[in-house]
């Protein structure tokens, strides 16, 4: 009988993702380009930009109505000509440097470049102190 329920849904969960992985692909195939090098911009910066609604996930994959619109706003972009440079900036600009998956090196984002190392540096700080202590 275990068996039997394991069975039915490893079947319901593949049939799930397999049309979510099919949706993914048709909606590829919704945008057009006029050269391959806007195909491989536009990819390029679906995979840099991260879902505001999502959060741990990049344009590309997900599925939210945000994603769509900021989506088609790209490919307009890369139509009329736009460079990634110049279409990335606009984006952090409006949504903030959140949007962006790597953050420019700047004022306001210095705790986001340098907190991890300087926590793993207390963090090493407080062994070593406790380490000693105990000798």
């Amino acid at each position: 009988m275990v068996a039997l329920l394991g069975v039915v849904c490893f079947l319901f969960s593949s049939m799930a993702f397999g049309s979510t992985e099919k949706m993914r692909d048709m909606d590829k195939d919704i945008y057009t380009f006029h050269t391959p090098q806007q195909q491989q911009m536009f990819s390029d910066i679906l995979k840099d930009l991260r879902c505001l609604v999502c959060q741990n996930e990049d344009l590309n994959d997900s599925q939210t109505q945000f994603a769509d619109d900021l989506r088609q706003h790209i490919h307009q972009q890369i139509i009329q000509g736009q460079s990634k440079q110049i279409i990335l900036k606009m984006l952090a600009s409006e949504y903030g440097d959140f949007i962006l998956f790597n953050p420019p090196m700047k004022k306001t984002t210095y705790v986001l470049w340098y907190a991890p190392f300087i926590l793993l540096l207390i963090g090493f700080f407080i062994y070593y102190q406790r380490v000693i202590r105990q000798k």
